[in-house]
């Protein structure tokens, strides 16, 4: 996927009807979710940040990501209603710091986000569908946290069930140093904006 300028960015999420927070640090978490068809159970998406830098210029950083459960669960779904996939939209303070699994710190859900539940038990997360539910509104700890500490996973799997997941750990360093830098200034509560590739 390519990766889009700051400035392409902020146009989409604010045509989109999506709030797009201003002052230096001030984050605007993102994800964007590629077709699913195309490479289904690898790291095709991207996840980030884009915000105002000490100069107010806009900065995107994205990084290779999951916003899509991977084919471990899809096939076999750890609920009998099938397996949860966000859906796109801003989901607001969604997020705080916290521990991913009791293991390691990441961003961890705290607040409401909208999913579906795909059930048809093939390799491709789906959103619409005769197996697949409607809409709704839950906790159900889709976190923000990487995939392998020790390599470079290139398959998701069993990496996200509903979680978005940065594949690179340094990576994901990077976006948890621009959380806690953003937090000191903002607060420790985070939303999170899903969009679709549109180029």
């Amino acid at each position: 996927m390519d990766i889009p300028t700051p400035l392409e960015l902020r146009t989409q999420l604010l045509s989109l009807g999506h709030v797009v927070f201003e002052g230096p640090l001030n984050l605007t978490l993102l994800g964007i979710r590629q077709r699913p068809d195309l490479e289904p159970n690898t790291f095709e998406d991207l996840v980030g940040a884009l915000y105002q830098d000490k100069q107010l210029e806009w900065q995107a950083e994205l990084f290779p990501a999951t916003t899509k459960p991977g084919r471990y669960w899809l096939e076999h779904p750890g609920r009998r209603e099938g397996t949860a996939i966000l859906t796109p939209g801003q989901h607001r303070k969604c997020w705080s710091f916290g521990l991913h699994r009791g293991l390691y710190r990441a961003l961890k859900q705290t607040g409401y986000m909208r999913f579906v539940r795909d059930n048809d038990l093939d390799v491709l997360p789906e959103l619409t569908g005769e197996r697949v539910s409607a809409p709704f509104d839950a906790m159900i700890g889709c976190n923000l946290h990487h995939a392998s500490a020790s390599r470079l996973s290139t398959t998701v799997d069993r990496w996200s069930a509903a979680c978005q997941v940065v594949q690179d750990i340094a990576h994901f360093d990077r976006i948890m140093a621009l959380a806690d830098a953003s937090a000191l200034r903002y607060g420790y509560t985070f939303s999170y904006t899903l969009i679709d590739e549109w180029r």
